[in-house]
């Protein structure tokens, strides 16, 4: 389980893969369901910190990516 967090600023949800979610958090995360939202991960190593302020998600239609509109720009992560 993640930190506490106080509020969402984004979701994406996978039509890809069924169960994994992600949210972007306030005030600065990235974190990821596999188990439709049961349970939640931190998912933003690989991103830098700078960015981490996300105001928009998105999956690739390929479901390989996570996209994340971010006040330092777009930051991309290749998804496992």
């Amino acid at each position: 389980m993640t930190r506490a967090t106080s509020g969402i600023s984004a979701v994406a949800v996978s039509e890809l893969r069924p169960g994994e979610i992600y949210l972007g958090t306030e005030p600065d995360s990235v974190i990821r369901s596999l188990n439709d939202g049961v349970t939640f991960q931190t998912y933003d190593k690989g991103l830098e910190s700078s960015e981490l302020e996300v105001f928009c998600l998105l999956i690739s239609s390929q479901g390989d990516r996570l996209y994340a509109g971010t006040l330092g720009g777009l930051a991309v992560r290749q998804l496992e």
